[in-house]
């Protein structure tokens, strides 16, 4: 018994001093990968020891199963089963954002836009900073004090994440969900096999208030006992506009159906 306790106390300290969980290669690089996969396999599921090998990678490299886990965490790729049977294949997202080889796309830009904060720790940040990023030592420290990271992986994270948000073109003004209170972060050791894919979703994250927002209209009602306000932070266009319609398109499937909360 008391070997037990000393080994779980032993596991414990271990789990604290790992760094919150986060995809280790960027947006960019997940969409390069998934659309790798889509080449090889389509729509179909495959086991994960032939799709790791689409990427170059052995059936159990670390840097194969690191891969699955980062395009996890976009929301590009789903997985079913366990152990030598676990399968993947391209999530709905994934699929509509490789699939969308149009020159100019709206629809695609507002997906990738939610791919980028699909892992729990972007959407924090996001939600605390926006693009008006700290400096690097204060960034630095906020990762490594205030959230735990391991000094061998703030700088990949910040590499990774600050290439995320530039790829996504994700600004001040984009009208994106957020948090009711702090995101709750992952450890990296949950990611592997088991972590489930949670999309942002409407009737958990409100929007947030954008910093000197200005109205663009009054105030709309929807139904008896809602009415909707729309922010702008600078002039709108005819662009802007579709690019919010669009995302209003990609996000009202996970509101309730009326009122009463009832869903389709």
């Amino acid at each position: 018994m008391a070997a037990s306790v000393a080994q779980a106390q032993e596991n414990g300290k271990k789990n604290k001093d790992r760094s919150p969980a986060f995809p280790f290669i960027s947006l960019k690089t997940a969409i390069d990968r998934a659309n790798e996969f889509r080449k090889q396999e389509g729509r179909a599921a495959a086991p994960v020891s032939v799709a790791v090998k689409h990427w170059g990678y052995k059936a159990k490299s670390s840097g194969g199963i690191q891969t699955i886990a980062a395009l996890k965490y976009f929301g590009l790729l789903i997985d079913t089963g366990s152990g030598d049977s676990r399968k993947v294949q391209l999530s709905d997202l994934g699929l509509r954002i490789v699939l969308d080889e149009r020159t100019v796309s709206p629809e695609r830009d507002a997906l990738i836009k939610k791919a980028a904060l699909m892992p729990k720790i972007y959407a924090r940040l996001w939600n605390q900073w926006h693009t008006a990023f700290p400096s690097p030592d204060n960034f630095r420290h906020h990762l490594r004090v205030d959230l735990k990271f391991s000094d061998t992986t703030v700088d990949s994270f910040i590499r990774g994440y600050k290439d995320t948000i530039s790829f996504a073109k994700l600004g001040d003004s984009d009208i994106l969900p957020s948090s009711e209170g702090e995101v709750p972060l992952e450890n990296e050791e949950q990611d592997m096999q088991n972590q489930q894919v949670t999309p942002i979703s409407g009737t958990q994250q409100p929007a947030r208030p954008l910093p000197s927002g200005k109205p663009v209209g009054a105030s709309i009602p929807v139904t008896k006992n809602c009415s909707v306000s729309i922010l702008a932070t600078g002039e709108v266009t005819q662009k802007g506009l579709e690019q919010l319609i669009s995302y209003i398109n990609l996000i009202k499937g996970s509101f309730p159906e009326d009122e009463s909360g009832a869903a389709n």
